[in-house]
This record gives C-alpha cells, structure tokens and sequence, in this order.
C-alpha cells in the first residue's frame, strides 16, 4: 500500500519488492491511494486505486477515518482471491491510513520506512508542536511491526520518537528477497502479498 506512485525512490522500491514477490511466485496487490503513477507496473501486478472524491469543505478533517474505510472496502474486494498472508505499508501518509484500518487490524501488517523521519517530521519544529508530533508518530508505529531501509532509520525512529516497535527489521536492497520471518506461512500454494 502506498499513497501513489509519482516517481520518487519509495515508489521504485514497492515496485521492485512487487516484482519480486511476483517472480518468486506470490500473488501481488498494489493499493495505491491517490490515482498517480508514473512507472510501469510488473506484469501480473493487481494493482487498486483507492481515490478519495469528498469535497466537503471539512474533509481533512476527516480524512484518516474516511480513508480507512475506503481502504476496508478496497481489501475486502481484494481478499476475495486469498487473504492477505503480509501487507506492507509505505510512507507516513498510508501509514497513518492503515493504522486505523480496521480491515487490516488482524493481518501481518508491516510499516516501511523509507527516511530519516526526525529530520523531516522534527527538524523545524520546536516546544509543545515538536512534542505533539513525536506524540502522533508514537501513536503510528508503537507496538507495530516496522522495517527500514537502514539501521540508521529504525535507530532514528526509536531515539527521536522513544517507541519500541513490535519488530524491527532492516531490508538494505529490495532486490533481495524479504527475510522469512516477516512472511507467515502461505495457507495455499502461493502467498497473497499487498505492497
């Protein structure tokens, strides 16, 4: 799951890890938030647009929740093939989306971390409206399974915000395959994987 695919290096990063869950025989859904996409998507991808048409003049207001209901929807039509065996959350905005999925709250969710998130979410804030970030970031990501790009970014997330994740792993190059801990065991013969 992702908030669209515009072109930047978390986007290619989904991609490549979809490619290779699809060569190494799962089944791949892609749900992508926003109605973006400026990659080419791999052959055998089912790939969902979840887009959000409310115009209401207090819609961000509600747009987490609102969302997360349009994402139920979207993975209950999606687990009609299989249920999902791991479901891989990129980016702080799906992030938050997903936390408050209700679909989502029994599955083997794991949250990816792209970036250093106390230099791009703290660096310019200061006092109370620093501490109430930290506070909404902790909410996001305590007691849930976490992976990161680096080491650099599961330590970050740790000391800036003071959390303690589920589980947290590091995957340096999303060509390689996803270490096996994070996938359950399959209940068919292929894995169904949403990215």
């Amino acid at each position: 799951m992702i908030d669209g695919l515009p072109g930047g290096g978390a986007e290619k990063v989904v991609l490549t890890l979809a490619a290779q869950f699809l060569r190494d025989g799962d089944r791949v859904s892609l749900i992508s938030l926003r109605d973006v996409c400026e990659y080419p998507l791999p052959e055998g991808l089912n790939y969902q647009v979840v887009t959000d048409r409310c115009r209401k003049p207090w819609r961000k207001l509600t747009e987490l929740s609102r969302r997360a209901r349009q994402l139920d929807a979207a993975v209950i039509r999606a687990e009609q093939q299989g249920q999902f065996d791991l479901v891989l959350s990129n980016l702080h905005k799906t992030d938050r989306i997903v936390a408050r999925s209700r679909a989502l709250r029994e599955r083997n969710v794991w949250f990816c971390l792209h970036g250093v998130f106390s230099a791009s979410y703290l660096g310019h804030r200061t006092g109370f409206d620093r501490w109430m970030k930290q506070q909404k970031i902790k909410r996001i990501y305590q007691g849930r399974n976490v992976v990161t790009v680096s080491d650099a970014v599961g330590r970050d997330l740790v000391e800036a915000f003071a959390l303690r994740p589920a589980q947290l792993k590091t995957i340096y190059n999303p060509s390689i395959s996803l270490p096996c801990e994070l996938r359950r065991k399959p209940t068919a013969s292929a894995r169904t994987v949403t990215t």
